[in-house]
This record gives structure tokens, C-alpha cells and sequence, in this order.
């Protein structure tokens, strides 16, 4: 749906990271979680996308890609693959 929706605009897969937890913890919770989330990146800025249910949650922030972990607000992300 994004792909369409973001036609020639890289998309990266994004992961929740809980800092509390361990790596195999993440890994539980993560498929628990029923949200994906994406980033989309334009040019001066990047789109924040959470999925739930067919229903897409954006927010427009500002991420330096060039590091894989990163923040948006207090929760911290990393990249799982980058344009997919």
C-alpha cells in the first residue's frame, strides 16, 4: 500500500526498541505488536508512518538516516531494512 501510495520514494522498514529489554525480549514483544512502522523519505524531510489495521498514523519529522537507532518524540526506533 505504500509503495503505491510512495510511488519512487524510498521506504524504510522500521522496529519499536525497548531499551528495558533485552534483544530476545524485542524480538517477543515485537511480534506481539501489531503495528508496523515506516519511514518515508522525501527530500527536506521524512514522513513517520505507523500501520494498524489498514489505517496509517503520519507525522512529519526530521531523522538523520545515516544512523541506524534514532528517536521520534521518546520512542526509540531502528532500521530493519532500509528502501524497501
Amino acid at each position: 500500500m505504500l509503495k503505491q501510495r510512495y510511488p519512487n520514494t524510498p521506504i524504510h522498514q522500521l522496529t519499536y526498541i525497548d531499551k528495558k529489554r533485552n534483544p530476545a525480549e524485542n524480538t517477543v514483544d515485537a511480534m506481539k505488536n501489531t503495528k508496523s512502522y515506516y519511514l518515508i523519505d522525501k527530500q527536506d524531510y521524512q514522513l513517520f508512518i505507523a500501520v494498524e489495521n489498514k489505517q496509517f498514523m503520519t507525522t512529519r519529522v526530521v531523522i538523520d538516516t545515516s544512523k541506524n537507532v534514532f528517536y521520534i518524540g521518546n520512542i526509540q526506533l531502528a532500521f530493519i531494512r532500509k528502501n524497501i
